[in-house]
């Protein structure tokens, strides 16, 4: 009896532990964002590979006015660039957890103000080419809520489609994606 007490509390314990460290979309966050009327900031876009880390707000304001042209939110651009996650990991997945962990405390820290989204976006390059490996992307609200996130790699349709070489191709498998989630 005592054993299978202890195997059904550490099974819960372990579920709790895999869906607390789960970072996943709030789905009612994201409609509320879709409704309209938000102000957005946008960070630059971290460019990460094995060997460096950057950022680059030119490919920031191409977010911009792409969220300002198609009515999404009153987008602007910040120098402000939250912690950059430098710890490849080769589970992408976990790679966004840890990068929205820092992505929280950056929102948080800053004291962004209400009704106001942030997004951030990731373009990784690897293997011996450099190639592109993939594509993420965060929008949180004001305490850190996941309202939308994004994990393109070569599973995901719009990275097969696009089959992205440079950072503009990023851009635009990151905008069919964000596209995509705003009509769900």
């Amino acid at each position: 009896m005592k054993f299978r007490i202890c195997i059904l509390l550490s099974g819960i314990f372990i579920l709790s532990m895999i869906i607390s460290g789960c970072s996943s979309e709030n789905k009612l966050l994201r409609e509320k964002f879709i409704s309209g009327g938000y102000k957005m900031i946008v960070c630059p876009v971290h460019l990460l590979d094995r060997q460096s880390s950057m950022y680059d707000g030119s490919i920031s304001k191409k977010i911009v006015d792409y969220m300002n042209e198609r009515n999404y939110a009153n987008a602007s651009q910040t120098e402000l660039c939250p912690p950059p996650n430098i710890n490849w990991q080769g589970d992408q997945a976990v790679m966004v957890d840890n990068s929205i962990d820092l992505f929280k405390t950056f929102i948080i820290m800053n004291k962004v103000p209400a009704k106001t989204f942030v997004f951030y976006a990731e373009f990784l390059r690897g293997g011996k080419d450099n190639r592109v490996v993939g594509v993420h992307y965060y929008l949180l609200d004001s305490k850190g809520e996941i309202a939308m996130r994004g994990i393109l790699n070569s599973h995901s349709k719009e990275f097969i489609e696009v089959k992205p070489v440079t950072n503009e191709d990023c851009l635009r498998v990151l905008m069919d994606s964000f596209e995509t989630k705003m009509m769900e």
